[in-house]
């Protein structure tokens, strides 16, 4: 399975591909607030541990993916952690340990 992040005007995107023929497995979408002007899109890589894929949005949602049936199994903003949004918006990908 391979994975991308997009961003539309309001929201994250999660795309699972079939790395043989860029196929569609699944798909997952979530409201996401930006501020930045710095461009759209993500600026971080998902992370696959195991079965779990995580993602890291622009706007600071980290999030976190069952990787074959595509549930969202949690999902959290850093601002609410005290995190604050860079000029270019958020861009470091997630690391599970």
């Amino acid at each position: 399975m391979a994975f991308m992040e997009f961003w539309n005007t309001d929201h994250d995107l999660l795309l699972c591909l079939n790395p043989d023929d860029g196929s569609l497995i699944w798909y997952q979408s979530y409201l996401a607030t930006v501020s930045s002007t710095q461009g759209s899109g993500p600026r971080a890589t998902p992370y696959i541990d195991g079965d779990r894929v995580y993602t890291f949005g622009r706007g600071g949602n980290l999030a976190c993916w069952r990787l074959y049936d595509e549930e969202a199994l949690w999902r959290k903003n850093v601002s609410d952690e005290g995190g604050e949004e860079p000029t270019w918006g958020h861009s470091s990908s997630p690391l599970a340990k």
